[in-house]
């Protein structure tokens, strides 16, 4: 099962159910990986002002990002390309 929290900080109109093509495409991920664990995906859609505002904060870049990714856990190590199956 996925649970998608949606927020959308714009009032720019993309014609999509944003929440649930996002719930369709985290299911297809999930089962393509074989994940055997429910998951959650945050998912804020907001102008490149505060992108670039968050980018900066967080990743000492100043400037927009088409997207910014941040784990829910902690790692103690860095690691690659991360699956459910590991």
């Amino acid at each position: 099962m996925v649970t998608i929290e949606y927020e959308c900080e714009t009032d720019f109109d993309l014609g999509l159910d944003c929440p649930a093509l996002a719930k369709m495409v985290a299911e297809k991920v999930l089962d393509m990986e074989k994940c055997p664990w429910d998951a959650q995906v945050n998912l804020v859609l907001t102008d490149n002002e505060e992108i670039k505002r968050v980018n900066t904060e967080f990743r000492g870049i100043e400037r927009a990002t088409d997207v910014l990714s941040f784990p829910m856990l902690p790692f103690e190590t860095q690691i690659g390309r991360a699956s459910c199956r590991e």
